[in-house]
């Protein structure tokens, strides 16, 4: 998934590029209801109050499909562009889970001797398999072995699959499942790893959705568990043929922005589209940023800004050819610099009033005389 880019790579260093790569923002044509709850705010239809950690798989997938917005922006384009914009609730997740059956734990009794991604499947035997309720844990001694719930091998597309495997690393209540997770082919090679977790000393909570692509078979999902606990639930495992993932990148590219040029405060970019779509950014939103439209004749129009996607900054883009001027500037700036000035006038016309004063007195004293 990345290409290598000669004119950017020079002598003892090399650039590769994420093909996939979405270049600052992309559009829609659908819309979704954030719904949010009425009685707590704080959630909504994409974050639940009981919340499940499938969600996180399926907001992914929403992210890549349709702008999410607040009801009353939702209602508010939809009126202004009839015909134009379908507008849907929070959609099921896509992905599948495929599940996986614990084949077993087992133990490194070996002194000096630990898990050996070289040779991962070498303590996987009755000698090494242990019972947890009466062995003790050691880290880095013990592993957990996951297989299909049927097959020989994990399910997997004509281009490889993107595999989710829900296993946390640090729970609410405080333990403490860091761990190392590796998927072992059909050769009893490692393919991927994921050693993402929590530091040492955070106080972070929840889940991980580890998300691991594979474009050969998959025997085994080994977990090594760098703490003396262990997630105890059989972990979900959801799962997308690779092509279906590259066909929502691909769509996103398709219908994203053009001629984008960056700055701190400021960007420019084009579209073309054939119809309005809805222009999501990788900016987040606050109520400073302002969007200019410049159609072909140069004739601009400022567009309203929306909160999309749960805090980033999106907007309706017209259908045809237009140049966009994008700039940030503090709310309300105008209105204090006016009040700045008028004050500042104030102060100059107060602290020189005495010597006027003072002034016209001495003149009148003149002309007395």
């Amino acid at each position: 998934n990345y290409e290598y880019q000669e004119e950017l790579s020079g002598s003892g260093y090399r650039v590769w590029k994420n093909k996939y790569q979405i270049n600052f923002g992309t559009s829609y044509d659908v819309l979704y209801y954030k719904h949010r709850n009425e009685n707590n705010p704080k959630f909504n239809d994409f974050y639940r109050s009981s919340y499940l950690y499938s969600d996180f798989v399926r907001n992914e997938e929403a992210l890549f499909s349709g702008a999410i917005l607040n009801d009353s922006d939702l209602e508010e384009v939809i009126n202004n562009y009839p015909g134009v914009f379908t507008a849907k609730t929070a959609p099921a997740r896509e992905a599948r889970d495929i599940g996986v059956a614990l084949q077993g734990i087992y133990g490194i009794h070996e002194e000096n001797c630990w898990f050996d991604p070289f040779n991962p499947m070498q303590y996987i035997d009755s000698e090494h398999l242990i019972n947890p309720s009466e062995s003790e844990l050691p880290v880095n001694k013990y592993q957990l072995v996951y297989k299909p719930t049927a097959l020989d091998s994990f399910e997997i597309g004509a281009t490889g699959g993107y595999y989710m495997f829900d296993y946390p690393t640090r729970q609410t209540w405080g333990e403490d499942y860091s761990a190392a997770v590796f998927l072992i082919g059909m050769d009893d090679k490692v393919i991927k790893f994921d050693d993402l977790q929590n530091g040492a000393n955070s106080n972070a909570t929840g889940h991980i959705i580890r998300g691991l692509y594979s474009d050969v078979k998959i025997k085994r999902i080994i977990v090594i568990p760098l703490s003396s606990a262990y997630y105890k639930q059989l972990p979900a495992l959801y799962y997308e043929d690779w092509g279906d993932v590259t066909d929502r990148f691909q769509n996103a590219i398709d219908n994203g922005l053009s001629d984008v040029t960056y700055s701190v405060n400021d960007f420019t970019f084009k579209t073309n589209y054939e119809k309005e779509r809805f222009v999501i950014t990788q900016v987040a939103y606050t109520q400073g940023w302002k969007v200019n439209a410049i159609n072909t004749q140069g004739v601009k129009t400022q567009l309203k800004t929306y909160n999309a996607q749960g805090g980033f900054v999106g907007f309706v883009a017209p259908k045809g050819e237009y140049r966009y001027e994008m700039s940030y500037m503090t709310p309300n700036l105008e209105k204090w610099f006016a009040v700045s000035v008028a004050g500042l006038t104030g102060v100059v016309v107060f602290t020189a009033l005495p010597f006027v004063l003072k002034k016209i007195k001495k003149d009148s004293k003149k002309e007395s005389k």
